[in-house]
């Protein structure tokens, strides 16, 4: 920079500009190198960190992704085998780093899983390291009936309250998704770490019926297990006094009800006047 300031004296010395002052000169010079630092590259830093579980291991194959609005930049990089990822030549300024995992086969994460802003507001004006843990925790367990016999092809899901969504530090995380079991009834459903959950475990085969458990807290990796009640039923026919009439009455709600565990549950009559009540 000293250089190029000379150069641009001699070139002054060499003309007559008598009406400057050695002070304009000095202004002159100034406001040159305030011109060639303002224009100066800043993109010197690098920013390094792992990406892991909340369980504690570090994952790979995670998209993560650097964002600044003003001037805009949006990078990525994808971490490796330790979890490791890494950005080189980044201007300084406030940033925002999100995780991008769709289509990553070997993240267990609920469907559309995504992360905008798990990192925010961060300052880079040197080297950097930035460690991100992903809040996931892992819920495994069996369904079985009463008889105590697996269920499979059951879905088991999730929902946090009567909420859908999660959110921390101005983040919304999905809470809902679902699984089936295997063969042998078991099950693993990867869920955003957090508590308040409620857990429904249902089948298509009208032997059993379906179960929730509620205000369950998947803080940590948990185990939930379902035991299937066999559903009963209750059949029979709604007629009027045979010494009037020996026909059915049709279209008649006939309820049953069952105080603990509560069940309510209601058929209404054919044209024969017969019902089926299951649950």
């Amino acid at each position: 920079m000293s250089h190029i300031i000379e150069v641009n004296r001699r070139m002054f010395e060499r003309v007559n500009f008598s009406h400057y002052k050695k002070a304009h000169w000095n202004q002159i010079a100034l406001t040159l190198s305030f011109m060639i630092m303002a224009t100066s590259p800043s993109h010197a830093f690098n920013l390094t960190g792992q990406v892991s579980l909340s369980s504690g291991p570090a994952i790979g194959n995670i998209q993560v992704c650097l964002n600044k609005i003003s001037p805009p930049v949006f990078i990525c990089a994808v971490s490796d085998s330790n979890g490791a990822y890494s950005f080189t030549s980044v201007d300084s300024g406030s940033y925002r780093l999100d995780v991008q995992p769709w289509g990553t086969p070997t993240l267990p994460t609920p469907t559309a899983f995504g992360i905008i802003g798990i990192i925010q507001n961060l300052t880079i004006s040197g080297d950097v390291t930035q460690n991100i843990i992903l809040p996931i925790s892992t819920v495994t367990g069996t369904v079985k009936g009463t008889d105590t016999l697996p269920i499979s092809a059951a879905t088991v899901s999730t929902n946090n309250g009567n909420n859908t969504t999660w959110s921390a530090n101005g983040t919304s995380y999905s809470s809902r998704t679902s699984v089936t079991t295997a063969t042998d009834g078991t099950y693993t459903m990867p869920v955003l770490s957090q508590n308040g959950y409620s857990v429904t475990a249902k089948t298509k085969d009208p032997t059993y019926t379906s179960i929730t458990q509620n205000a369950l807290d998947f803080s940590a990796n948990a185990t939930v297990n379902f035991f299937l009640p066999l559903t009963h039923s209750i059949t029979g026919t709604v007629k009027v006094d045979p010494s009037i009439s020996t026909n059915g009455i049709g279209n008649l709600q006939i309820c049953a009800q069952q105080n603990s565990p509560y069940v309510f549950q209601c058929a209404v009559s054919d044209a024969s006047g017969s019902y089926t009540i299951t649950g």
